[in-house]
Order: structure tokens, then C-alpha cells, then sequence
């Protein structure tokens, strides 16, 4: 049998660089899609991910024929056609090989919403969720469980992470459902979902993700890691429109979703819009409730992404990260973000004094950057540079300078 050695952080490094020197074309090709870049160097995709230019030309000409030309086009039969469409590209992003297990909400909570509502978890028990989690993700978890009566137990985090044993001594055979972020919105702590999925399964619980921070920045493996459902908003690392979004259901739960929020086009005979039985559409298609116009723009997005390959993304990604975290190492700087890349998503959170006045200062140099906890958050995405890193930790030192 052939052994395997383990790669130095040195051999490591220089693996990355072969494979981005390889992959440079690629790289330049979806930067130039990027509009953005003519003017900004844009590190804020955790806020709010820009738009491509052809989905910003889709989008467009969707609103110009609205504004020209109102219903007269509309085709309802090509619905279905598109959804499907959308379906498969979505499967891709999300790592599943059956489009019948990907929607499309308009935003995470919308997405969320429906699966809580629409699963008959057994009564009693408890809710669990983190307390590093955004309020989109933390409240609807408090409503159910308050609405449910059921006691809400929130994982405590130490030092920007959460311990293993800790996730251990909260997930019980009382456990009714988790809901988690993969990679969290303050500093980038990235959780190992196929274990937790694991430990939940283990005590019979269902796991729901938000994957807003992840999606679009790395190879997501929906069904290798054995997560019940996901969901997320588009308009962030996916790069699409607002209100847009995408979801997943594991298959073996497909039959189990009877949500409240049925719409006109969950129902099998949905061209007939007059009052009948409600016949709802087998899969993940019935969590939709409404289609929204702006959500068909997502797939150029989506596309752009897959056409880069979402594995070479995540490696450029990795690198600029690591360099982020290598450069801020230098200047003594306080790196508030797990140093270990298994630990990270596309997030590093670099502290500060001023730091919001560093902030404004970035962006006066146009650098976009985010706000978060007392410290700067730097969010590059793959179409971004080491040039860029280089550039916007150079305007941090000189900051910090002026402000001594």
C-alpha cells in the first residue's frame, strides 16, 4: 500500500502558487466580470456580494420588460422550464446529485421559516443554537422554540470559537433540531458540519444550516456530509440579485414537509387558479410559496461560479485569507479569526484601535471593508488579489501610524 506524507506549511504554500499560476486565466477571466474593480478593492463580501455584469444585465432587461411591457410576455408554461433549470445548476453549488432536493427562497429566513414549520418534530424536547450566530439566524430558533414550548440551550463560544465538547454536552436525545451557521458572520469560525451532523443524527436530531457565509466560496457538500437542510440568501458570496436564494432538503425528508406558507405554485395543477384541493407538488419545490421574478437572474451568478470551479475558488480564497492572517502576524496586529484555514471560511477579522475610524479611512481609499465587533472584517472573494491584500494592510499600517 502506498503511504502518503504530510505536506509543511512551506510545501503547502508552494502548492497554492502552482495551482493559482495555472489557474490565473481563469482568475482575470471572472475579475473581469467584476465591475466592481474598476473602482473599488472590494473585501465586503460578507456584507453584500456585487453583482456580475451579465447578471446585472439580466437583471435589467427583466425590469425593462416589466417597465415596457408589463404581463403581455409572460409565459407560464416556460415557468417550470426555468425552475428546472435553475434546479440543476443549483445542485452543483450545494453538492447533491437530485434537483427535487433544491428551492429557491427569497431570502434565508424565508427559507428557514417553512422547514420549521413544515416538519412534524416529535413534542417537547429542546432547540439549540449558538450565541456567535446573526440575529437572522438566532431569532427565528428563540420564536420556535418559544411558540413550541421548548427549552432553547445556546452553545457558548470561547476565544471566536466553539469547542467540540461543548456542542457534546448541549445536542441530547432531547434534542429536536440545531440550527447553525457554517462559517459565522463576526470572524470566519467555520464548523466541521459532517460532524455535527453525526452528533445530531446520533441523538435523532434534525440539523438546519445557514450557509449564507459559505456557499459560493467553497466546494459545499450538502449530501457527503449528511445535512438535513440548508439554506441561503444570494446576495452575498453568490454574487446574485436581492431577494433571491437557494435551499435544500436531504431526500429521506422530502415526503415529510407540510408547510403552512403554500403558495400557488407548490400545487401539482398550479396554471389552474381557481379554487380547487390543494395538491402539493412532490420535494422541495413546495417549501417555494412564491417565485420570485429577480430569482431566474440567479443562475448567471451561480454559473459564473461553477464555470471557475468552486475548488480552485476555494483555494484562492484559502490563499489570500492566509496571507491576510500572514500579514496582520507581521505588523503585531491582533487576528481575531481562527489562524487554522480548516477553522476559517472566506472571513478574517483583524482588530483594531479606531476601528471604525479605520474603517472610513479604507473607504477613502477605496477599500470596502466591514464594521464588526470592534474590529475590521476583510472578505475577499476569488476574483480578488494578493495585490489587493498587499495594498489594503499597507493603508491598515499607515492608519495606525497617523492615529499614534
Amino acid at each position: 500500500m502506498q503511504s502518503f506524507r504530510v505536506l509543511s506549511s512551506r510545501e503547502r504554500n508552494l502548492h497554492i502558487l502552482i495551482i493559482e499560476y495555472f489557474l490565473m486565466d481563469v482568475f482575470e477571466e471572472f475579475r473581469e466580470k467584476m465591475h466592481i474593480t474598476r473602482k473599488w478593492i472590494y473585501l465586503n463580501h460578507a456584507a453584500i456580494g456585487p453583482l456580475p455584469t451579465d447578471t446585472f444585465i439580466e437583471l435589467s432587461e427583466g425590469i425593462m420588460e416589466k417597465t415596457l411591457h408589463g404581463a403581455a410576455n409572460i409565459d407560464l408554461n416556460a415557468i417550470d422550464e426555468k425552475y428546472v433549470k435553475m434546479q440543476k445548476i443549483g445542485r452543483k453549488i450545494l453538492g447533491t446529485t437530485r434537483e427535487e432536493t433544491i428551492f429557491f427562497p427569497q431570502y434565508t429566513q424565508l427559507g428557514m421559516l417553512p422547514i420549521l414549520d413544515g416538519l412534524d418534530f416529535k413534542s417537547g424536547g429542546n432547540v439549540v443554537i449558538t450565541d456567535m450566530e446573526f440575529t437572522q439566524n438566532s431569532f427565528p430558533f428563540q420564536v420556535f422554540a418559544r411558540k413550541t414550548h421548548r427549552e432553547l440551550k445556546v452553545i457558548r463560544s470561547i476565544d471566536g470559537k466553539i469547542p467540540w465538547e461543548n456542542f457534546e454536552k448541549a445536542i441530547d436525545d432531547e434534542t429536536r433540531v440545531v440550527g447553525l451557521s457554517h462559517v459565522q458572520f463576526a470572524n470566519g469560525f467555520k464548523t466541521d458540519l459532517r460532524a455535527v451532523a453525526a452528533l445530531c443524527h446520533d441523538h435523532g436530531a434534525f440539523l438546519l444550516v445557514d450557509a449564507i457565509q459559505s456557499l459560493g466560496t467553497l466546494n459545499f457538500r450538502a449530501h457527503d456530509w449528511d445535512v438535513d437542510a440548508v439554506v441561503a440568501g444570494g446576495y452575498k458570496w453568490l454574487l446574485g440579485p436581492f431577494n433571491t436564494g437557494i435551499g435544500y432538503i436531504a431526500p429521506h425528508h422530502l415526503d415529510k414537509i407540510d408547510p403552512t406558507m403554500a403558495g400557488w405554485m407548490t400545487d401539482q395543477d398550479y396554471l389552474n387558479m381557481t379554487h380547487h384541493p390543494y395538491n402539493p407538488v412532490f420535494g422541495a419545490k413546495r417549501l417555494q410559496g412564491h417565485i420570485n421574478p429577480s430569482l431566474f437572474t440567479l443562475y448567471s451568478s451561480i454559473k459564473l461560479l461553477t464555470n471557475v470551479g468552486l475548488r480552485d475558488i476555494e483555494t484562492k480564497i484559502r490563499s489570500l485569507t492566509n496571507h491576510i492572517v500572514k500579514r496582520a502576524e507581521e505588523m503585531e496586529l491582533k487576528v481575531a479569526s481562527p489562524r487554522e484555514a480548516h477553522e476559517r471560511g472566506a472571513i478574517v477579522k483583524v482588530d483594531i484601535d479606531n476601528a471604525e475610524m479605520g474603517v472610513k479611512f479604507l473607504k477613502s481609499h477605496n477599500v470596502s471593508v466591514s464594521l464588526r465587533n470592534g474590529g475590521i472584517r476583510l472578505a475577499p472573494h476569488a476574483y480578488n488579489t494578493l495585490e489587493e491584500i498587499d495594498k489594503t494592510m499597507d493603508l491598515i499600517g499607515e492608519f495606525l501610524r497617523i492615529k499614534k
